[in-house]
Parts: C-alpha cells; structure tokens; sequence
C-alpha cells in the first residue's frame, strides 16, 4: 500500500483523463480505508480467541500472533488513507510558468 502497489482495477483508468484519474485513485484508496475499518473489530475479536492459546514450542500466547492480523488491517487504514491525502495534495503545474 505504501509503494501504490495494491489490487485495483487499471482497465481502464489509462483511458480517463488527469483529473478523472485522481477521483479513482481517490476512491480506490478511500475504498481499502474503508474495508480495512469496517474489518479491524473483527480481527480483535479473532485476536481474543488467542487469548486461551499457547504456541505448543515456544509457549507464547497466540494472541500476539493473531493480534498481527488487527495491526495489518490498521496500517491498511493508515497507510490507504494517507495515501489518498497525497494523490489529493498532488499539484498539476501544467499551467504555471516559471
């Protein structure tokens, strides 16, 4: 998410203009935003069954292991949303001379 190297539909964004582009980058970014909220309570709820757990080797709870899927889905979040803020703040200085 962080290189913009995420599952999306490019089909036919070559087809669409500069401006028309950045409202799909937009959306496909603001989408994976919203997933990854709309899912990050069920990983916690995932994370608690690990509560009861140990690893057999090693002894660990596995809520530390299961807990990393709730930490993938934030930085998703995070990383998604800070990614549509840059494509927002891009600047097309066709227009500007110098």
């Amino acid at each position: 998410i962080s290189k913009n190297q995420h599952v999306r539909l490019e089909l036919f964004q070559s087809g669409l203009n500069a401006a028309w582009t950045k409202v799909y980058q937009v959306f496909c970014h603001l989408l994976a935003v919203g997933f990854s909220i709309y899912i990050l309570p069920y990983a916690y709820k995932y994370a608690q069954i690990g509560r009861w757990q140990s690893s057999p080797a090693l002894e660990v709870p596995m809520y530390w292991a299961f807990l990393s899927v709730s930490f993938f889905f934030a930085f998703t979040a995070f990383y998604s949303f800070m990614s549509a803020l840059l494509v927002l703040l891009e600047r097309d200085d066709q227009g500007v001379s110098p």
